[in-house]
């Protein structure tokens, strides 16, 4: 059986998948490069936990590294100064987008990804929304993600001013 592979049709199909592997590890592991992720967390149960011990909201990023509104919405973010400041009021998590139907407010049923949410102190799901009727937790730039981040911390009743 393993004689298979020292053909040369199969060595090449070897290398190549051996090739594009890595190409997509590379990928996906500079997609959220620049975003202040304190940490990848499994469910939302987790992310709600590591907000509450930080003492600060918490704003939840559920991301794919093939998804092109994703990488819109980080390269957004990335270069939006704006943007940054809120990230030392927020405590920011990455939650993978295929990782477990928890990551739904209560309620809803979002598969789709870019989803963002927001977290208050205690770790709880805030209600907050993006412009999209049909997709509530759709955030395309950081402009729209700024919008929504100040409308949490008016509902924590903490300054929206940076």
């Amino acid at each position: 059986c393993l004689s298979w592979f020292a053909t040369p049709p199969a060595a090449a199909m070897l290398r190549l998948f051996l090739c594009a592997a890595f190409l997509h590890h590379v990928h996906a592991a500079g997609f959220k490069e620049g975003l202040p992720i304190r940490a990848d967390m499994e469910s939302m149960a987790e992310a709600g936990q590591e907000a509450a011990k930080s003492g600060k909201p918490g704003l939840v990023f559920v991301l794919k590294p093939w998804c092109g509104a994703c990488q819109g919405l980080v390269r957004s973010v990335n270069a939006d100064s704006e943007m940054q400041k809120f990230f030392d009021v927020f405590t920011t998590f990455d939650i993978d987008g295929d990782a477990s139907h928890d990551l739904q407010y209560p309620g809803e049923d979002e598969t789709y990804v870019p989803r963002v949410y927001f977290l208050d102190k205690s770790g709880a799901m805030m209600d907050i929304v993006g412009p999209q009727d049909s997709y509530k937790r759709f955030f395309h730039n950081a402009a729209v993600l700024q919008t929504a981040a100040k409308r949490a911390l008016s509902d924590l009743g903490m300054s929206s001013e940076l």
